[in-house]
């Protein structure tokens, strides 16, 4: 029982790793979409001043970086970037949870009779999360993210639990 709790404590710090990995690669997006439009107002100031372009073409990019800065919220890393940092926050509970229910059974706090309604409710937990704040159609599996997030948990599993290396096999 110890062992299926531990592959379900796993699965949610992989998890937890993935949605900060995207909450990251969000944020990264949001801002090249938000410099490219800085850069084209500017351009449009610049050749305005300077009289590079015509006044009507400078007007046309500054008007563009302005569509684009409007359309923002139409955009999808709005929505992705809110709901990952709410979906993260909560597998950072979940995941800390876990490891504080693990410590509790492999240090004697805790009995091994106890763990199968942990086990139960830390699955209907994690089952449940992503679904209560997001669509999944929202979030399209990126794997190199999850690759990213991979090596991240096992980078704290190996720090955290003195492990020697771990596999997903």
């Amino acid at each position: 029982m110890l062992e299926d709790y531990w592959r379900t404590f796993v699965d949610v710090k992989v998890s937890e790793e993935y949605y900060f990995q995207y909450v990251h690669h969000s944020r990264h997006r949001v801002w090249l979409i938000n410099g490219i439009s800085c850069l084209m107002a500017f351009s449009g100031v610049v050749t305005w001043v300077n009289d590079y372009l015509p006044p009507l073409w400078s007007s046309l990019l500054i008007l563009a970086a302005q569509i684009v800065s409007a359309l923002q919220p139409m955009y999808p890393f709005g929505d992705r970037l809110y709901a990952s940092k709410c979906i993260y926050d909560q597998m950072r509970q979940l995941a800390l949870t876990a490891e504080q229910t693990f410590n509790k059974v492999q240090f004697g706090s805790m009995s091994e009779s106890d763990l199968p309604s942990a086990l139960e409710e830390l699955q209907i937990s994690f089952d449940s999360i992503e679904g209560n704040i997001a669509s999944s159609d929202l979030f399209p599996r990126n794997k190199h993210l999850h690759r990213k997030a991979e090596t991240a948990a096992s980078q704290y599993l190996k720090t955290h639990f003195n492990l020697g290396g771990w596999t997903d096999e």
